[in-house]
């Protein structure tokens, strides 16, 4: 995960000449492209994971899924 979680941080960072940054699913893809899969599910890394690895480790659970009146998940703060 560590080697993972360097590559992550490395295709997180804004391009110098453009200064614009991958998209999750761009991160995602360029991950699976270099070999580097989910170790608890040999799958690739999930863009909800890749969202999560990237938030400081103390705002690392600061939202939660909650049904919405309509029935579909959506994040919701957490109170601290």
């Amino acid at each position: 995960m560590g080697d993972a979680l360097t590559a992550l941080r490395r295709l997180a960072r804004k391009n110098p000449r453009t200064g614009e940054r991958r998209s999750l699913r761009a991160i995602a893809a360029e991950l699976t492209a270099e070999g580097h899969i989910n170790p608890a599910s040999d799958r690739p890394f999930s863009i909800e994971t890749i969202r999560m690895a990237m938030l400081p480790k103390d705002n690392a659970k600061v939202v939660r899924a909650a049904k919405t009146a309509k029935g579909k998940l959506a994040l919701q703060p957490v109170a601290a």
